[in-house]
């Protein structure tokens, strides 16, 4: 949260530094890599069900068409985040608290304006964190007093940001548009086991 203390630099590591890549490179990446290891990668499915035989694995799915799909496998991985379907599917319970706070992650549209590559600001407002995410874009991490206990469905606008990126800097900031922008929580929740069938 704000990534300060820690020093990235004194893992035993031979990348000695922080790499920041928007998701969808990441994501490119992993697929190009899947896709060489012979990988077939289905989008715009939506898993409606999941059914283990015992020896193996059915999935369900609703692809872009409305079409029902099948696929067989030995078993599901479900690396599908924090609202995991696959997770709700297999009936595993994701025990934990509630977050006590609301913070906001946003991707402005901007050349980011610091120097340093890193702009950090924290005081009575709140906290926030914002480095460079690419061409032209500015990722802003922060928690604003104001809208800690925001809903996370209440959407991020560009005024509100203006408005809490220069409180918590001290200066007038002006973003003009954001190319995303979303609510978090530090909810802390854990499945209550790993495997199931």
């Amino acid at each position: 949260a704000g990534m300060h203390p820690v020093d990235w630099t004194a893992r035993d590591s031979r990348f000695g530094f922080t790499l920041f890549l928007e998701q969808y490179e990441t994501e490119k990446i992993l697929a190009d890599w899947a896709a060489e290891s012979g990988v077939q990668i289905l989008f715009e499915h939506d898993v409606t069900g999941i059914e283990d035989n015992g020896t193996s694995v059915a999935v369900e799915a609703v692809n872009a068409h409305g079409e029902t799909v099948k696929i067989r496998a030995d078993y599901v991985v479900g690396a599908d985040g924090g609202r995991s379907i696959t997770r709700r599917l297999m009936k595993i319970a994701f025990d934990g608290r509630n977050g006590s706070f609301t913070g906001v992650i946003a991707d402005a549209e901007m050349p980011f304006p610091w120097k340093d590559g890193l702009a950090v600001g924290h005081n009575q407002n709140g906290w926030l964190s914002a480095f460079p995410f690419g061409p032209e874009l500015t990722r802003i991490v922060m928690v604003h007093a104001e809208g800690r206990l925001a809903s996370k469905d209440t959407p991020v606008t560009v005024e509100e940001l203006n408005k809490c990126v220069s409180e918590i800097l001290g200066e007038d900031v002006h973003i003009p548009a954001l190319r995303s922008a979303s609510r978090y929580s530090d909810a802390k929740r854990i499945a209550d086991k790993l495997r199931s069938g």
